[in-house]
C-alpha cells in the first residue's frame, strides 16, 4: 500500500515541487475529499463560535456605555468602528497577498517591511499595554471580531487562504 504523501502527489507531474500544507487544511487541499471538507466546516464552525462571543463582548461593553450617556455612547461607536473597519482592511489585504503571492511563513502579516516596523515597535506597545491594560482590553475586543469575521466570511470561499496559490503553482485545476 503506497503512503499518503506517495497518494497525494500521485497526480502530479513528474519533477513537479512538492505541496506545502495550508493553514487549518494541511494537504488535504489536494484531493479535496471528506478529510478536507471536513477541515473546512470545523474551521468554519470555529470562526463563527469565535466571532460570535467576540461580537456579543463587543455588545457588552457598547450596552455598559449606555448609561453613561450620550457622549460616551458615541465615542465608544466611532472607535470600534475604524478599529473593526481597519482591521478589516489589513486582514483582506493579508489574505489576498496570501492567495496571490503564496502562503508567508512565519512572517505573520504578509508583508516583510511592515513585519520589521511591528517587530521595532514590540516594546513601545508592550509599555503601553502595561499603561494601558484595561483600555488596550476593551479595544481587543473590535479587533479580534473584525479579524475573526473576515476569516469568516472568507471560509466560505472556494479555496482556503492560499490554496489557489498553491494549486497554480503546482498547476492543479484553477
Amino acid at each position: 500500500m503506497a503512503s499518503s504523501a506517495r497518494r497525494r502527489h500521485h497526480g502530479l507531474p513528474p519533477g513537479a515541487i512538492p505541496p506545502e500544507p495550508l493553514r487549518w487544511v494541511g494537504l488535504t487541499w489536494l484531493d479535496r475529499g471528506p478529510a478536507y471538507w471536513w477541515h473546512r466546516f470545523t474551521l468554519s464552525l470555529f470562526l463563527l463560535v469565535t466571532t460570535a462571543l467576540t461580537a456579543a463582548m463587543g455588545a457588552a461593553v457598547v450596552t455598559a456605555a449606555v448609561p453613561d450617556g450620550a457622549a460616551v455612547l458615541t465615542v465608544v461607536l466611532v472607535v470600534y468602528a475604524l478599529l473593526g473597519i481597519g482591521v478589516a482592511c489589513f486582514t483582506l489585504r493579508d489574505i489576498r497577498t496570501l492567495d496571490r503571492r503564496g502562503v508567508v511563513l512565519g512572517g505573520g502579516l504578509g508583508t516583510a517591511a511592515l513585519g520589521k516596523r511591528l517587530r521595532a515597535m514590540r516594546t513601545a506597545v508592550a509599555a503601553a499595554a502595561v499603561v494601558l491594560g484595561s483600555v488596550l482590553l476593551i479595544l481587543a475586543v473590535p479587533v479580534a471580531c473584525a479579524a475573526l469575521f473576515t476569516h469568516l466570511i472568507r471560509s466560505f470561499g472556494r479555496y482556503t487562504i492560499g490554496e489557489r496559490h498553491e494549486r497554480e503553482r503546482l498547476g492543479l485545476d484553477v
